[in-house]
Formats: C-alpha cells, sequence, structure tokens
C-alpha cells in the first residue's frame, strides 16, 4: 500500500504492524469484490456439474460450463477493473469506504480512459506474468 500512496523512492520495510493491517485491509476489500464471482462460479459451474452427472443431460452440461466460464471470464476481468482503482483508492485515503465509492473510481477511470487503462493493467499483467 506504501507503493500506491505514492511514496518516492519505495519506502523500507518499516513498521510491521501499520503494514499487517494494511496488507489484512487490502484482503478484505479483494474479498468483496471477488464475491460476485465467487457466486457465479458456485452457480454456474455448480448447475453445469450437476447436468454432467446425468448422460442424458451430458451436452447440455458442457455448452452450459463453457458459457458459465465465459461470463466469469468476463465478469472477473471488468471486477478487477474497479477493485485495482479501489485498492488505490484505499492506500491513499487509508478508507475502506473509498474503495468501494464507485462513483469516484469510475470518474477517475473516465479521466484515465476506460482503453488506456485496460490496455496498461494488460501489460503490467502480462509482466508480472512473466517474472
Amino acid at each position: 500500500m506504501e507503493v500506491m500512496r505514492g511514496k518516492k523512492p519505495a519506502p523500507p520495510l518499516e513498521n510491521w504492524w501499520r503494514l499487517f493491517v494494511d496488507g489484512l485491509k487490502l484482503f478484505v476489500v479483494g474479498i468483496i469484490y471477488a464475491l460476485p464471482v465467487i457466486l457465479l462460479v458456485i452457480v454456474l459451474i455448480g448447475g453445469s456439474i450437476l447436468l454432467l452427472m446425468n448422460p442424458d443431460t451430458l451436452m447440455k452440461g458442457l455448452g452450459t460450463m463453457f458459457a458459465g466460464i465465459i461470463v466469469i471470464i468476463v465478469v472477473a476481468v471488468l471486477i478487477s477493473l474497479i477493485s485495482t482503482m479501489g485498492n488505490v483508492r484505499l492506500s491513499r485515503t487509508n478508507s475502506m469506504a473509498e474503495a468501494f465509492n464507485f462513483g469516484a473510481i469510475f470518474e477517475r477511470i473516465g479521466r484515465i480512459g476506460w482503453g488506456s487503462y485496460f490496455i496498461s493493467l494488460l501489460i503490467m499483467n502480462i509482466i508480472i506474468g512473466l517474472s
């Protein structure tokens, strides 16, 4: 969170208790943002698995699972765009309520530009994945 607060140069690892509490805050915010995706996985994939258990509905289950995976991926990408900015807002304001201030989040992303924002996060994730 110290880096997201914009401290330059990168701060030393001091004040371990504050860093631990900041990490817990980020974890809680991340879980809350992940709840819609978790619920979609339970409903869509769970329903598909029930269809796969019956030989008569095997193909329906495979189709439902494929469509469900596509929906889950799209929702997860959209939520990750919003949650990243929410994490930055949490870091800068130190307020968990600001992590869910969707009006301010959408306003900031709008100023950056949705396309530019998406491409920059995509490039960042590719670099992190390659490292």
